[in-house]
């Protein structure tokens, strides 16, 4: 039967930080416990911490507006990826057998839109703060080679 396939599309699921979530986890607990002090002082805790992510984000996006006329900033951010297991195998007792584990950082240029995708094992290093530094180092050297051949 042409035609016809088993494909949806849907939004991703939105990431949520673990503050946010313990907060709110926190939030229920108490509302279950009738603790109406502690919730009160729980949801102005979530509230501040919400205000301060939506001023970030409004920083970010004047950040990324100024490096766009100005040449001499660059504006980045980065994530370390959940941690990719390999072979990817869902069987019960081989799912604890697993050897190795993929790690992935990825940079993403704010202004010019592109990432770029840092892979290794853990065989190779760890995901620390060091091997962090070490990327983001290795990036701009690699952005620095590359400018000198526009």
């Amino acid at each position: 039967m042409t035609g016809e396939y088993n494909i949806g599309f849907k939004l991703p699921k939105s990431d949520t930080g673990h503050t946010c979530d313990s907060l709110n986890i926190l939030i229920q607990t108490e509302e279950h416990n009738k603790s109406d002090e502690e919730v009160k002082r729980l949801k102005t805790q979530r509230d501040f911490h919400q205000i301060r992510q939506a001023a970030m984000q409004k920083n970010l996006k004047a950040e990324m507006e100024s490096a766009k006329t100005n040449r001499d900033k660059i504006v980045l951010s980065f994530d370390l990826q959940q941690t990719l297991p390999t072979p990817n195998l869902t069987v019960g007792p081989a799912f604890y057998l697993r050897k190795a584990w993929i790690y992935n950082l990825g940079v993403h240029d704010c202004v010019s839109g592109k990432a770029t995708m840092f892979m290794w094992a853990e065989i190779t290093a760890k995901r620390g703060s060091e091997e962090t530094a070490s990327i983001l180092l290795k990036y701009f050297l690699i952005k620095k080679i590359k400018s000198y051949f526009r």
